[in-house]
């Protein structure tokens, strides 16, 4: 049986853009045999894909762009010189790969993904090829210094009306001391909150709100580009808080970032935000 291994070393949990990432590919024989090539190939892609209807009809939209597209021959036949067999037994053929620097982070999302693999060939003449595969996470990160307004404060108004009145029945101010925060970081919340409501508030809710739209394309209308939006709820919590009708108070709450938050904003056909949103009950 043949067996093709691709293995990363170091093997890390992510890779950077512009890094280097190095390896081997691991060929196992039972015997010697022949072949043309062993190949390696590194791609990343963004694909697409979702559904619209137009009258009757279904239509599907796709999209696909390209970060990383490199393909190395790790071993080749050479007649001249009698070399025409892999050898029996476990044989290594080391290769590196660099990401490009503009490559955006590894992503699965609901009508798309990013994804990054190595695939390597065995080829041999007159037989099915043999491959193996190996996926690898690219997580770019974000460079906070890198854009001014996200280390600047961010304020949000919040104003309620009465259903038989047009005087506020709530007004509050939140506040975060800066626009991006990374995975794992604590997000102090401050919030001013006035309640001239009828009703005593019993605390505020904070939720962690992902914003998703994919762009696609179909050949079915007019090569028609749409665009497709999700907003997907990735984690609330309640914090109480007693307002009593006819007055103020100022708190700071605090929310913890969850882990493998991937914000994609450099991708033609994906992007990937997120928001705060706080309400009360």
């Amino acid at each position: 049986m043949v067996n093709i291994q691709v293995t990363l070393e170091p093997c890390r949990p992510f890779y950077r853009p512009g890094e280097t990432i190095t390896g081997y590919v691991t060929i196992d024989l039972p015997e010697d045999k022949k072949a043309n090539k062993i190949s390696l190939e590194a791609r990343g892609r963004a694909h697409v894909t979702f559904w619209r209807r137009h009258g009757n009809d279904n239509h599907c939209y796709t999209a696909d762009d390209t970060y990383l597209k490199t393909d190395l021959i790790l071993w080749q036949k050479n007649s001249s010189n009698g070399e025409k067999k892999v050898p029996a037994g476990k044989t290594k053929y080391p290769f590196s790969v660099t990401i490009p620097y503009d490559a955006v982070p590894s992503l699965k999302a609901t009508h798309g993904s990013i994804c990054y693999t190595l695939k390597a060939e065995l080829d041999l003449p007159w037989a099915l090829d043999k491959h193996g595969e190996l996926e690898f996470i690219v997580n770019g990160g974000m460079d906070f210094n890198c854009v001014p307004m996200y280390n600047q404060p961010h304020i949000a108004h919040l104003q309620k009306t009465g259903i038989f009145s047009s005087s506020s029945s709530m007004q509050a101010t939140f506040s975060i001391p800066r626009l991006a925060w990374g995975a794992g970081e604590i997000i102090p919340i401050y919030c001013d909150i006035t309640n001239n409501s009828s009703n005593d508030i019993s605390g505020i809710e904070i939720q962690i709100i992902r914003r998703e739209s994919f762009t696609g394309r179909t050949a079915q209308v007019y090569h028609m580009k749409v665009v497709e939006d999700c907003v997907r709820k990735i984690e609330s919590r309640r914090i109480d808080v007693c307002i009593p009708t006819s007055t103020s108070k100022q708190v700071q709450v605090e929310f913890g970032v969850p882990p493998n938050l991937v914000t994609v904003t450099n991708c033609s056909i994906i992007c990937i935000k997120y928001e705060l949103e706080v309400g009360k009950f």
